[in-house]
């Protein structure tokens, strides 16, 4: 029992400190990195001081510097951390298998080498967590786990302990030792997760445990506490170290009490039982709308939640997700959101600054752009330099923003995700490409809209309901107008070009009357894969925030033999003028697609206003493309200039 007493010194110390964490957790948690360095650094101080390794001190300050600075100044964690941790098994494995050609000298410095940095990007990886209850559930893993492994696989291995592990490295290690931690570990997740779940998380309809990733996390984090114990039982064993240290005296000290945990700290931020937190642009649209079902079922958390002028179902968003923030860009409307909600600890802002603050929230890991028209434009760029994952469903950004949307994504190694369902096909379907060089041609789908198939005379005297009857898809106003008109699919041609860095003489479009095929990508033997699946957005929306992983999606399954057939047929060019006017502005190129889109958005939303005829649309979006003086966009206020001559020519030729 000798060793259990400075077990339960941990634990009178470690639990009441993990509780005050996760009171205070919302508050301080950029302070937890900090303290988290502290700890790796005064351990390996005693570790030097044990050996009297004076002439490694100058390493141990630069080591104590960097697990101090670090959850500071990064917030990229999780590929530095895991190359480290692959490093770390690496030379463990090495170990166990060479270890009588092996310098022990050699592994032992290597793994001190590591060793704060592996606590180092844990700290990180904690810092950049988030708040609330992430943070919390977080630093209960961490402590929890890798104790109850620890502590279970002693008195199990004590008590019934019969075949060594790794007697030549930790002579008392036992295989029984082992399987008794990794139920010990299982079973304290599934406690501590109900206790999350129904006291914690008790009338929090947005918080839900995912125990299936719990019992995964927690054998995963089994196995790797046992790699950190066995790691510094061998460091020890080679320097000669069995106690040491001035805090928790006796069976190693504050090394054997942190062996573990190191180890496990960053896994929980990585793994993502408490999964992603999104910030939704147009949350009140329809894409928004069907996201949020999408975070229903896989448990998300949202960070931010905006709207154009819908406060009364934004208000319903903001009381069953509690976002920090929430957004309406009509400043009006913001006043009348901010006295609804006031009750509520979400914070409400208003126009663009408002948007672009949603974009860069902190604790949001990915920004989902549903937003309407050009009011994209900054929020994505401003996601891009915030190194926030974007899923983009607002095509104007890319349409009209080009280079200077794509140029902000590889500046700032971030990944932008398509959202619409043709282009979220193609996506899909480029998985696994071996190289570009083996790209032919896209192609896209087209539903052909209400108007499939009608002549130029037939069109004169549609109204705006019949072009709001869109036979397949589900879409606010203005997109499905759009569909109407074809000008969706034209800057679908210019979006697929900018996404995929293809030129539009390699993209064709196709029409698909039933909307089963959403896309299709053809390669240089003449092979063709496409992606096929129910009209519903929710399978690219769904796709985009969990990519690369695929999870059940509340989207129905697809049953061909139902549909029975599937027809294609060509586009009219002659008769849907947009469709032919995009293609001229994306060979143009430069602010030819902005203007193509600024006159588009301006036509469409006269036509709804029944401001002019549903031909007309088609004829100014081509008339602005061939009459105002294209140029080089160099920043986005060029964009928005281009914008603005285009919607200023539709209003002139209206008005005239």
């Amino acid at each position: 029992m000798k060793s259990l007493k400075p077990r339960l010194l941990t634990a009178a110390i470690g639990i009441p400190a993990v509780v005050l964490v996760m009171i205070l957790a919302e508050l301080w948690h950029p302070l937890i990195g900090i303290v988290v360095g502290l700890a790796s650094a005064w351990m390996v101080l005693e570790y030097l001081a044990a050996r009297k390794l004076n002439s490694i001190v100058p390493l141990s300050i630069v080591c104590m510097l960097y697990a101090l600075l670090m959850p500071i100044v990064v917030t990229e964690a999780t590929l530095t951390y895991m190359l480290t941790f692959l490093f770390l098994v690496l030379g463990f494995v090495v170990s166990l298998v060479y270890h009588k050609k092996l310098s022990y000298g050699m592994l032992a410095y290597a793994l001190f080498g590591t060793l704060l940095i592996t606590f180092g990007m844990s700290a990180v990886s904690l810092a950049c967590v988030g708040n609330g209850y992430s943070v919390s559930f977080f630093f209960v893993l961490i402590f929890l786990l890798p104790w109850m492994a620890d502590g279970g696989g002693y008195f199990i291995g004590s008590k019934f302990g019969r075949r060594k592990l790794c007697p030549n490295i930790s002579p008392k290690k036992t295989v029984e030792g082992v399987l008794g931690g990794a139920v010990f570990c299982v079973a304290s997740a599934m406690i501590m997760g109900l206790v999350f779940q129904f006291v914690v998380f008790s009338g929090d309809e947005a918080a839900h445990v995912n125990f299936a990733a719990l019992v995964v996390l927690a054998i995963l984090d089994s196995v790797l506490s046992l790699i950190g114990d066995l790691s510094f039982s061998l460091i020890k064993r080679y320097l000669k170290i069995k106690d040491y240290g001035s805090v928790f005296p006796g069976h190693g000290g504050m090394l054997d009490r942190c062996d573990s945990i190191i180890f496990t700290a960053a896994v929980p931020a990585n793994f993502g039982v408490i999964m992603k937190n999104i910030a939704i642009l147009g949350s009140t649209g329809s894409i928004g709308t069907q996201t949020l079902d999408v975070v229903d079922k896989l448990d998300l958390k949202v960070s931010a939640l905006t709207a154009a002028n819908n406060i009364t179902l934004l208000e319903q968003q903001v009381r069953k997700y509690k976002p920090a923030l929430a957004v309406v860009f009509n400043e009006e409307k913001a006043k009348e959101l901010q006295i609804a909600v006031a009750d509520t600890a979400t914070k409400v802002r208003s126009g663009m600054d408002g948007l672009v603050e949603a974009a860069q929230l902190p604790q949001a890991d990915l920004v989902l752009n549903s937003v309407v028209g050009m009011v994209g434009l900054q929020p994505t760029i401003a996601a891009a330099q915030a190194k926030k994952d974007i899923a983009l469903a607002n095509k104007e950004t890319l349409v009209a923003g080009g280079d200077l949307v794509t140029d902000a994504v590889r500046a700032n190694n971030v990944r932008l995700l398509p959202v619409d369902s043709e282009h979220s096909a193609i996506f899909q379907c480029l998985q696994g490409m071996p190289d570009k060089k083996v790209l032919k041609k896209l192609i896209l789908t087209a539903s052909g809209g209400p108007f499939f198939g009608k002549t130029t005379e037939e069109l004169r005297g549609v109204t705006v309901e019949q072009a709001l009857r869109h036979p397949n898809w589900s879409m606010g106003a203005k997109i499905t107008i759009d569909s109407a008109t074809m000008m969706n699919k034209g800057l679908e041609i210019i979006e697929a070009g900018r996404l995929f860095d293809v030129s539009g003489d390699d993209i064709d479009v196709v029409v698909h009357r039933e909307s089963i095929i959403h896309s299709l990508v053809e390669f240089t033997d003449n092979s063709v894969l496409a992606q096929l699946g129910v009209p519903d957005m929710r399978i690219p929306i769904q796709y985009a925030i969990t990519y690369p992983m695929r999870y059940p999606s509340p989207v129905a399954e697809l049953d061909l033999a139902q549909i029975g057939k599937l027809s294609f047929f060509e586009p009219d060019y002659d008769t849907f003028t947009c469709l032919r006017a995009c293609k001229k502005a994306f060979a143009m190129g430069g602010a030819a697609t902005a203007i193509a889109n600024g006159a588009n958005e301006e036509a469409n939303a006269l036509f709804r206003r029944g401001k002019i005829k549903f031909l007309e649309i088609g004829e100014l979006v081509m008339g602005a493309v061939d009459s105002i003086p294209n140029f080089s966009p160099a920043c986005v206020q060029d964009i928005l200039d281009a914008d603005r001559q285009a919607r200023a020519f539709v209003t002139e030729h209206v008005g005239g």
